[in-house]
């Protein structure tokens, strides 16, 4: 009987705990959703990239993306674990986009941190929307638009070439080849023609793959030879 007993009482008390982060969870995405309300609009990106359907299900819980700072963005990244990490995370850079539209540089220093395939509705408005922007942070010499575009279009062109949009993925190569190459430093160069070998990999020989990429290969192996740049030889070498 007094197990009985004890064994009710204790389940009562998980139960009220369970019921009581449940309500607290509830007002958490309740709280949310009404600050939402008060985000900026950017008709522009919100009809590009619409929100999923699981979108009001999952709080960010650990931070306000609108007003933060860098050791609240660093806590939430230890924070944010989970199976719901990446839609967290996709909460976070939707309202960071909202807060600093049109801002191409400042756009790109977050969405850069890795490729990740929620993001993917991100990398492709970034392209799209901001390819003929030129920029030069004042603080950073490789921080620029010709870096920055390549860093995420080759993110994007990833899935692009994976999921067979093959004529669309030549177009934003040939895009970048024409207008951030030049500028790029050696290493997004590199990733570049990495990514154009990918492509390629997936509708010509090997044979066509080298005519098309030894220009650019032989190109930037001397530029790295110069530099002694031993490893990013080899890159090139191995391409």
């Amino acid at each position: 009987m007094r197990f009985s007993r004890y064994f009710n009482l204790s389940v009562l008390a998980l139960m009220l705990i369970i019921v009581g982060c449940g309500e607290s969870y509830q007002a958490l995405r309740d709280r949310e959703a009404k600050e939402q309300q008060n985000w900026p609009k950017w008709p522009e990106f919100e009809a590009a990239v619409p929100k999923p359907d699981w979108w009001h299900s999952i709080p960010i819980k650990y931070i306000d993306p609108m007003n933060f700072t860098s050791e609240e963005m660093t806590a939430y990244y230890e924070k944010n674990t989970g199976d719901d990490k990446y839609k967290r995370d996709f909460k976070v850079i939707y309202a960071r986009m909202l807060k600093h539209q049109n801002n191409a540089q400042e756009i790109a220093g977050f969405l850069g941190r890795g490729t990740v395939s929620e993001f993917k509705p991100f990398y492709e408005f970034y392209i799209t929307h901001f390819l003929d922007e030129t920029w030069q942070s004042e603080y950073c010499k490789q921080c620029n638009d010709a870096n920055s575009a390549i860093n995420i279009g080759t993110q994007w062109l990833y899935y692009l070439i994976e999921g067979g949009e093959y004529e669309r993925a030549q177009k934003i190569i040939d895009q970048l080849l024409e207008s951030k190459y030049p500028r790029a430093i050696p290493m997004q160069r590199f990733y570049l023609i990495r990514s154009y070998r990918h492509l390629l990999a997936k509708t010509v020989t090997e044979k066509e793959i080298y005519n098309q990429l030894e220009p650019y290969i032989v190109e930037n192996y001397k530029l790295a030879e110069q530099k002694q740049d031993y490893k990013l030889m080899q890159r090139w070498l191995d391409l």
